[in-house]
């Protein structure tokens, strides 16, 4: 099945001329497009949401995410509100990677919630627990419950030797 491509989509850039053929293509800034690939789109303008089914690739200049499925909810300016990845869900942010079943985000906070056994890492260092929620723009996050946090000693790094060894 070939694979869709949508890039000014999440944009509320759907051309109604889509038909037209001397209209010229939008311009789109580098650096500043999200990009969504998938095998199949359902887009649903009176629910005001699109289904993005099978390998489920999101490239935003700030992460990338993979998934077996995204739903996107939009509000009623077609600009993105809510984000709901469910299946095999892969979060690439600079040098940190998290793995869940489930993750979603809510947009206008920036919170994002991992379920379905959630495990952040960074580094050889990781943390999993039954929900993992961050704020994508903050330094902030809570793991509960049964949070488990593994911490790997660097090589000179004093918190992993027994005191008076050397």
């Amino acid at each position: 099945m070939k694979r869709f491509l949508i890039v000014a989509f999440l944009f509320g850039l759907i051309l109604p001329g889509f038909a037209d053929e001397k209209r010229e293509r939008p311009a789109m800034a580098e650096g500043e497009v999200t990009v969504i690939t998938s095998e199949s789109l359902i887009y649903d303008n009176g629910e005001q949401s699109a289904v993005f089914e099978q390998n489920v690739v999101v490239t935003d200049p700030k992460m990338k995410m993979m998934s077996d499925k995204l739903t996107v909810e939009f509000d009623d300016d077609n600009k993105v509100k809510y984000i709901l990845a469910e299946g095999n869900v892969y979060i690439e942010q600079e040098d940190k990677t998290a793995w869940s079943e489930y993750a979603s985000y809510d947009v206008a906070s920036g919170k994002v919630v991992l379920r379905g056994e959630p495990m952040i890492k960074q580094g050889k260092d990781m943390l999993q627990g039954e929900k993992i929620t961050f704020w994508r723009d903050e330094t902030r996050m809570i793991c509960e419950p049964n949070a488990r946090l593994t911490i790997f000693t660097q090589d000179g790094d004093k918190r992993g030797q027994l005191e008076g060894k050397k």
